[in-house]
């Protein structure tokens, strides 16, 4: 993002929380991402990290605090609400359908965005629209030329990338990234990256990222999770540099840093 450039908060935590009983998984947490972001959340195992992430996208409800999108209080919405007011999202486990073609995932997407869902009764005018969502998305996370096959030939990054396209199906506002390299090749997780990097900045992009390669790649802003808490958040040069960030991941010993 350019230096000097005024963004708008398109999302706004506000202390918030998420107990069970007298554990505290996700603990007084305040960020903003400001529209068109990239903003990375890491931390070690335990962090809190993925908690975080179902309580901005609606999966669980906070036990404390606020969340707002585009200055509006959703803390209150559920997931579904969350999807329709532009919260998309892919998962750390694939939910593709394995005998169906990417073009064919797709739709079911596009279909589902549009309300139409399983309906045998398409209108023709529809189904002309939706073959063009299908062929925009595809080309967009470049699968074109995979698109007439099935889903259980592709490779697991190229799944990722078919699960970016039924995200984007959406038209999200902001888009949530959870492990999106994991288990990817080295190969695949560059091509991954210059996906994200090629999205464009109308879309904002929140993710959970253990390859730091990917996150000082791709991220304006990282927030570190130790223990529940936020323990320092920057542009990646700072926290590249922190003296107590590079403490949570090396104080144990042990060579995996940054383990997600």
């Amino acid at each position: 993002m350019s230096t000097g450039e005024v963004t708008a908060p398109l999302l706004q935590l506000q202390g918030v929380g998420k107990s069970y009983g007298g554990f505290r998984a996700v603990d007084d947490v305040t960020l903003t991402v400001t529209a068109g972001e990239r903003h990375a959340v890491i931390g070690p195992n335990g962090a809190g990290k993925t908690t975080l992430f179902n309580l901005v996208a609606g999966t669980l409800r906070v036990s404390r605090g606020r969340v707002l999108l585009s200055g509006r209080d959703v803390t209150r919405a559920g997931e579904h609400r969350r999807a329709r007011a532009g919260v998309g999202r892919t998962f750390q486990h694939s939910s593709l359908f394995a005998t169906q073609t990417c073009a064919e995932n797709v739709a079911l997407a596009v279909r589902r965005c549009l309300g139409i869902g399983m309906s045998l009764r398409v209108p023709t005018r529809a189904r002309g629209l939706i073959a063009d969502q299908v062929a925009e998305l595809i080309e967009r996370v470049g699968l074109i030329e995979r698109a007439d096959h099935l889903v259980g030939d592709l490779s697991h990054g190229e799944r990722r990338q078919l699960e970016v396209a039924m995200a984007l199906a959406g038209n999200p506002a902001l888009l949530l990234f959870d492990e999106p390299t994991a288990g990817m090749s080295p190969s695949e997780s560059d091509q991954f990256t210059n996906l994200v990097r090629a999205l464009p900045r109308t879309l904002t992009v929140l993710l959970i990222e253990h390859d730091l390669d990917v996150v000082f790649s791709v991220a304006d802003r990282i927030s570190v999770l130790a223990t529940g808490r936020l323990l320092e958040q920057g542009p990646p040069q700072q926290i590249r540099s922190s003296a107590q960030v590079e403490a949570v991941y090396l104080g144990s010993g042990h060579d995996e840093v940054f383990i997600a």
